[in-house]
């Protein structure tokens, strides 16, 4: 050490400060940070580790001597609490070297596939969306290790976060580290992440340089989860938070998700399921259930009786922001499905490629082909030198229409706007400007839905 401040700061101490500082630092933690390393490389306890304490106590070192420790092995190690990103930057529009299909995936396993926020600048999101924000750049730092090898290193872990918030963070980078089989060891002052994150190894660091490894619990247990009938008032506490404004058409039934509320006074609502009755059309049925809602020119009454006897539709499906990541969703399909309204359930979302809830509790998936109509579309953006979501690009859709295929691309539109009709909502079906048609359609050709389906 030649610092001079630093010397003349621990000169009235003598020398030995500086030696109790320097086997602080290289001694205790060296070997702490090489039993972790073993435990979480060879042992059978898991991969995910969490380093506690008090402030002050030493948490950063040991991780900086975890890093140090793993970086000579050759494998990947990211520290995501020194990822930054460009905060003017929307946030579907960062991590620019990852395709944006990938970078869309990881957002919603950090517990962000929420639309509103793709076009949200990453400056302007909330404390505990930039935290989610962090674990995405670390899951596309990551993406490319398919053996698990990777470490993922986090210091101050959920450290600013309300605890509501924390258990959504640290359920969605326990179940990330379970599916991918990295390696994950944090770092906080906060004790009860001993449950919320579900550690399969817990270091606890005290203030005199000691530490103690001890076995976690290796599961969330975040406060439960109950799932009940819940009622349209409960949809509507939640509703703001949808990507799609309105209510649904014409609810059968809502259920709710609640946990219990931070403030200690009973419950509040962390998510909801509507079901609704089954539009006449549908093309994924034939796919799930061949021949049986077919209906001919004279059988049409027929079948529409027999559809809202044996079809109900999982409609749309809220999870508040603050609990995202504990697999909220999938559990309120889950529980309609072991108790349904009818033998046949039905789902359609436009969500569906990025977070697919409905095949996680157990629908089965179905890829829609696209309709002629989109294909008629594509073709036609194609031959413009137009791309799909170039439509809901403001100056570039201004200049196709004060072009000479401006009058082209109108007529298409409304061509596409009349074969669709089903799809197009209320308020726009008879828009006299069929531009008005234009974010609707790059929607439908840029994220094509994915239906699901169900029967007992």
């Amino acid at each position: 050490m030649n610092d001079g401040r630093v010397l003349r700061a621990i000169a009235p101490y003598g020398e030995a400060a500086l030696r109790a500082h320097e086997g602080f630092s290289h001694n205790c933690f060296a070997r702490a940070a090489g039993a972790l390393v073993d435990l979480l490389e060879h042992g059978t306890d898991g991969g995910i580790a969490l380093v506690t304490g008090p402030s002050g106590a030493g948490k950063s070192s040991l991780l900086d001597a975890i890093g140090t420790r793993v970086e000579p092995s050759g494998a990947r190690v990211v520290l995501a609490d020194r990822l930054r990103c460009v905060r003017d930057r929307p946030v579907a529009g960062l991590a620019r070297r990852t395709p944006i299909a990938e970078w869309l995936g990881c957002l919603s396993r950090a517990g962000l596939a929420d639309a509103r926020l793709f076009a949200t600048r990453a400056g302007d999101v909330s404390e505990g969306e930039a935290m989610r924000l962090r674990l995405a750049f670390a899951f596309a730092a990551l993406r490319g290790d398919a053996d698990g090898a990777g470490w993922l290193l986090c210091d101050e872990f959920c450290s600013v976060l309300d605890r509501a918030t924390a258990a959504g963070v640290a359920a969605a980078l326990h179940r990330w580290a379970r599916a991918t089989g990295m390696r994950v060891i944090v770092a906080s002052a906060h004790a009860d992440l001993t449950r919320l994150l579900g550690p399969d190894v817990v270091a606890r660091v005290g203030h005199g340089g000691e530490v103690s490894i001890e076995r976690g619990g290796g599961r969330v247990r975040a406060g439960r989860v109950m799932i009940e009938r819940g009622t349209i008032d409960d949809y509507r506490s939640l509703a703001h938070m949808h990507y799609r404004g309105g209510r649904p058409a014409s609810v059968a039934q809502v259920l709710r998700a609640t946990v219990a509320s931070e403030e200690g006074s009973g419950r509040r609502v962390a998510g909801v399921l509507g079901v609704e009755y089954p539009t006449l059309n549908g093309a994924w049925r034939e796919m799930a259930w061949p021949g049986r809602y077919v209906s001919g020119p004279r059988d049409r009454a027929r079948c529409a009786r027999r559809l809202n006897r044996e079809v109900r539709r999982l409609s749309r499906v809220v999870v508040d922001p603050r609990d995202r990541g504990r697999g909220i969703a999938s559990r309120l399909v889950r529980a309609y499905l072991d108790d349904p309204l009818t033998s046949a359930t039905e789902a359609v979302s436009t969500m569906g490629r990025l977070s697919p809830f409905g095949r996680s509790a157990g629908m089965t998936e179905y890829r829609l082909p696209p309709r002629p109509a989109d294909d008629r579309l594509a073709d036609m953006l194609n031959a413009m030198g137009l791309a799909p979501w170039e439509l809901m690009d403001g100056a570039r859709l201004g200049a196709v229409r004060a072009s000479r295929d401006g009058l082209w691309l109108a007529e298409e539109l409304r061509v596409w706007a009349r074969a669709v009709r089903s799809s197009v909502p209320k308020p726009l079906r008879d828009a006299a400007d069929p531009f008005a048609y234009a974010s609707l359609a790059a929607g439908r050709l840029c994220a094509p839905p994915v239906a699901y389906a169900h029967a007992v």
